[in-house]
């Protein structure tokens, strides 16, 4: 039985290309292939190195933070969760969205014989994105509580805190994920439910990084002056700048988001069947990018990862 295939247009729809009602998203493809063979070739390249990028870049972060002690601090630890949840999503689903669009190059004619992980795409699908969200939303928070309570951060946030939250959260967002691909063909309120839940995670964000921002100019002059009195703030430097990567990588997930979201709304509103054909491709990838494009905000905004993994990197070349 294919769970998926009592609803069309979700999000994991466009988030794995192919794993929810793939009988007709392969066709799709083909003749988007068939329509636009030049173009399909360019999303077939982009599509190959993502995986690459994602795994690679993704692996690297967390090695590097398990093997530098002074690495382990529970911002660093959310990042690490974060990681992982994109070396998951290059692995499984960039890897069968690569080889979805390869396919139907290949063979942009005729019959193609359909995946047989599509519940497993579905279910990373819809890990990746819910776990991904509340991670971003823990570290969100985070920042929040080391910026506003500097001096009580180190007693508020601990480490074995921070690994307690990681588990919880990692079980509650793989029972959502289970729940939404197994029930909603009985219960069609649970993919709204779990919408539900990603938008609070979406306000919540916002709510926290415009606070920030209203604190951050408020008291600009105020924590100049403490940072050159009391040691505990001199920290604030660098939490701001960990809260910089926290805020380009939310960016970074919605700008790649918010194309499939809106483009499956005005769709569906003007029922443009050739349009939908030609764009789902090109903002599934848009979409799928948003994993391979963190291992380059980790390293350019994190000063102290950045230079880990050089030193790492230089180790290794001499060897």
């Amino acid at each position: 039985m294919n769970f998926s295939s009592q609803f069309d247009g979700n999000f994991s729809d466009a988030f794995s290309g192919i794993c929810i009602n793939s009988d007709a998203r392969i066709p799709e493809y083909q003749e988007f292939a068939r329509n636009n063979s030049e173009f399909a070739a360019l999303l077939a390249a982009v599509n190959t190195a993502l995986p690459v990028l994602s795994v690679g870049g993704n692996a690297l972060v967390m090695m590097t933070i398990a093997l530098v002690r002074e690495l382990r601090v529970p911002a660093n630890l959310l990042l690490f969760s974060l990681a992982a949840n994109d070396v998951l999503t290059g692995i499984v689903i960039q890897t069968a969205h690569a080889g979805t669009i390869i396919r139907v190059l290949l063979e942009p004619h005729g019959q193609l014989c359909q995946s047989d992980f599509r519940l497993l795409l579905d279910i990373v699908g819809s890990l990746s994105i819910t776990c991904g969200l509340t991670t971003l939303c823990l570290a969100t928070v985070d920042r929040f509580i080391a910026i506003t309570r500097p001096l009580r951060y180190i007693t508020l946030v601990t480490k074995s805190k921070t690994y307690t939250a990681i588990v919880i959260s990692s079980i509650a967002c793989l029972a959502l994920s289970l729940i939404r691909v197994f029930l909603t063909p009985y219960f069609p309120a649970v993919v709204t439910l779990w919408y539900l839940y990603l938008l609070c995670l979406c306000v919540i964000m916002v709510f926290l990084h415009l606070r920030l921002y209203r604190i951050s100019r408020k008291h600009s002059i105020a924590i100049a002056a403490e940072n050159k009195r009391f040691d505990p703030a001199v920290n604030t430097l660098s939490e701001r700048k960990a809260l910089k990567t926290v805020l380009i990588i939310t960016l970074t997930l919605v700008f790649c988001f918010v194309p499939v979201s809106l483009f499956g709304i005005l769709v569906k509103g003007i029922g443009t069947e050739e349009v939908r054909i030609n764009l789902v491709p090109l903002f599934v990838t848009l979409l799928l990018m948003a994993p391979s494009i963190n291992p380059f905000v980790y390293f350019i905004f994190s000063a102290k990862i950045r230079r880990r993994i050089c030193k790492l990197a230089k180790r290794f070349f001499r060897k």
